[in-house]
């Protein structure tokens, strides 16, 4: 990797001088409920199927693949992805976006679901 190689900057960061991200709170759980939190949300409250597609989706990003994973009907699936980004904001088409979801859903699998917030 000589010099004008174009692979350097990427596998320092996408910023020069730019601090690393951190966990919000300084707490995984803290990413996983930013970041998925609408998701994990619409899913108990609707009995939703929106993380396991969002988490085939990002390991696929093929909505044909993703339905057959998931044992959806690819149109259910365009509807999932559909509702994923009109909780999450543009999520399929943004690589920076993919990536915390795919970090937070890691996270979120190895640690379990964050604590509900008690109410007061």
């Amino acid at each position: 990797m000589g010099r004008g190689s174009g692979r350097g900057p990427h596998l320092r960061g996408s910023r020069r001088g730019a601090a690393p991200r951190r966990c919000p709170a300084g707490r995984p759980g803290g990413l996983v409920t930013t970041t998925l939190g609408p998701l994990l949300d619409y899913d108990r409250s609707q009995a939703g199927e929106l993380v396991p597609t969002l988490a085939a989706w990002l390991e696929t990003c093929s909505v044909a693949e993703t339905a057959r994973r998931v044992y959806a009907h690819y149109n259910t699936v365009r509807k999932r992805l559909d509702r994923i980004e009109e909780l999450l904001g543009p999520v399929l088409t943004d690589s920076r976006r993919a990536l915390d979801l795919a970090v937070a859903r890691r996270v979120h699998e190895r640690t379990g679901p964050p604590p509900r917030p008690t109410a007061r």
